[in-house]
């Protein structure tokens, strides 16, 4: 008795199995390494006696699926601030059925479904502005009523670009002295960028002492200030307090 197998539709038949005729052998079990997952095989027996050999039809069977094989790190574009462009390839070995890819980042996770999209890129958006992502790519095999597992590649390292400051407090201001207001700030909840720097900027709004010139007013009242409404640029650097001195 012989066991022959060959892969479906090609030639080439291998020998994987010499059973004894005594007693009559029920069954094989091909623990072969050259097996490969998600693979139809093809299996048929020859039978010799004296008088020569009988061969007998050939039987399909498929191994059951397993985890993708050579699946290679993504590849990102930074697009702005808030966004990425995630790009990958198939597994070199599927070894299933894959219908879909997991995008992780790792937070957010995305998932691409291949059964109405094939093309297998992705642009990711509402990110944080200036922060660094490691972006993976998770495929997963099955095939029939079987699981087969799956494969995260190695990560691919991106950062988004940096944007203008978002989420800035109110100041908070303190009159110390008739001439002196004690001026503080907290750091915006999202700088959205390094090397923060302070601008302070101040106007005046209301005179009540100052009235406009006329002739017979003028030796008595003081006159209307020429930077109302206008604003001032009094302070510019890193520090988040200001002491504003001098002031009418």
């Amino acid at each position: 008795w012989e066991i022959e197998r060959r892969v479906a539709r090609t030639k080439q038949v291998s020998t994987v199995g010499h059973l004894l005729p005594v007693p009559p052998p029920l069954s094989f079990l091909d623990s072969s390494s050259a097996l490969s997952p998600w693979t139809v095989y093809q299996y048929r027996l020859v039978l010799h006696n004296q008088a020569g050999k009988s061969t007998g039809p050939w039987v399909s069977v498929t191994t059951r699926p397993s985890r993708p094989a050579g699946l290679s790190p993504p590849r990102v574009k930074v697009l702005g601030s808030e966004s990425l462009e995630v790009t990958w390839s198939l597994p070199l070995i599927p070894n299933g059925e894959i219908h879909g890819y997991e995008i992780r980042l790792p937070e957010p996770r995305i998932f691409h479904d291949t059964r109405y999209s094939s093309e297998l890129k992705v642009t990711v958006t509402d990110l944080v502005p200036y922060t660094n992502y490691s972006i993976t790519v998770l495929a997963c095999s099955n095939g029939g009523e079987y699981v087969g597992g799956c494969t995260e590649s190695l990560p691919t390292p991106a950062s988004t670009l940096p944007t203008r400051p978002e989420d800035i407090a109110a100041l908070s201001v303190v009159a110390v002295s008739e001439s002196f207001l004690a001026i503080s700030w907290q750091p915006p909840c999202r700088p959205n960028g390094p090397n923060i720097r302070y601008k302070l900027l101040r106007r005046k709004t209301h005179q009540p002492l100052a009235v406009a010139i006329v002739p017979t007013l003028a030796a008595t009242s003081p006159p209307l200030s020429e930077d109302l409404h206008r604003w001032l640029h009094v302070y510019s650097g890193t520090k988040l307090f200001y002491e504003d001195k001098g002031l009418s």
